[in-house]
């Protein structure tokens, strides 16, 4: 069977959370991973980590300092340097479920028309949760996905937990307009790269045994980092263009009762991005 590169990005993630992911990394199953973990922050200390992961591993451990430009910027470097075909993202705050890398490649040989594969994303909140924190829209923000039992084909997936075939995806990268950059929230990376993927005709599949846990820290469940978040969500929106699809569907009356509270910035993002967006083009005139 095939490898599986890991592309694995740290920013200013807590030492102790991303010793979890590399944890759940080095647990893999039926399978050999080469895991390139690409530091954002130049510290010497995750360094020295990856190289003791390495010494102590089956799996291949590689550290990488890159510069600090933005997420997107990081993941098309770590498909630059990846030396397998198929090559799967997590995030650096998330935990992989034991036969999360080799689920990821039994999906794309099982079915050889999937250039991305997607899985289902659960929560580890790491502080006191309260009702709106579950509602679908919150969910959505946190990176969390579940679409059911079956695999299916979708529109998009969520970087927390994707994968894919450069076989089929060839030289398509981020936009390095979208996602984290200089601290801002910004997102939409996976969306915008996945629409592109789909005007080729390049399926994107969603299956469920493809697994990650998103540790929530106590600060992302406050109301301020919320609202900020969906700032930048309307931002993100406005930049790349389109209209807000959840990833999770069937909203409830809690979902839309919360959903006219966070509307607010959400709109201020969106008009934001707008001005943003036409500025641009005046100057490109």
């Amino acid at each position: 069977m095939d490898k599986l590169s890991v592309i694995l990005v740290k920013y200013k993630e807590p030492l102790n959370v991303i010793e979890d992911c590399l944890k759940s990394l080095e647990l893999q199953k039926s399978v050999t991973l080469e895991v390139n973990f690409l530091d954002q922050s130049c510290d010497e200390i995750y360094k020295r980590m990856i190289n003791a992961f390495n010494n102590n591993s089956e799996h291949n451990f590689n550290y990488y300092n890159i510069d600090d430009v933005s997420l997107s910027f990081a993941r098309n470097y770590g498909i630059k340097i990846a030396s397998n075909r198929y090559i799967a993202f997590i995030d650096a705050d998330a935990i992989a479920d034991p036969f999360w890398a080799i689920n990821i490649l039994t999906g794309f040989c099982d079915d050889k028309s999937a250039g991305v594969i997607g899985g289902k994303i659960m929560p580890k909140f790491l502080g006191k949760v309260k009702w709106y924190h579950k509602t679908l829209y919150i969910n959505d923000i946190y990176s969390l996905l579940d679409l059911g039992p079956q695999s299916k084909y979708v529109k998009k997936v969520i970087g927390a937990n994707f994968a894919i075939n450069l076989d089929l995806v060839k030289k398509e990268c981020f936009n390095e307009e979208l996602g984290r950059i200089d601290g801002k929230l910004l997102g939409g990376e996976e969306t915008e790269f996945c629409e592109r993927l789909g005007k080729k005709g390049i399926r994107i599949k969603y299956l469920p045994n493809v697994i990650v846990y998103h540790q929530i820290p106590s600060s992302r469940l406050k109301l301020s980092w919320i609202l900020r978040r969906f700032y930048f969500g309307g931002l993100s929106r406005a930049i790349r263009g389109g209209k807000p699809e959840p990833n999770n569907s069937n909203p409830n009356k809690y979902d839309y009762s919360f959903l006219i509270f966070l509307l607010i910035p959400y709109c201020i993002g969106f008009v934001k991005g707008k001005m943003y967006v036409k500025l641009k083009k005046y100057f490109k005139k």
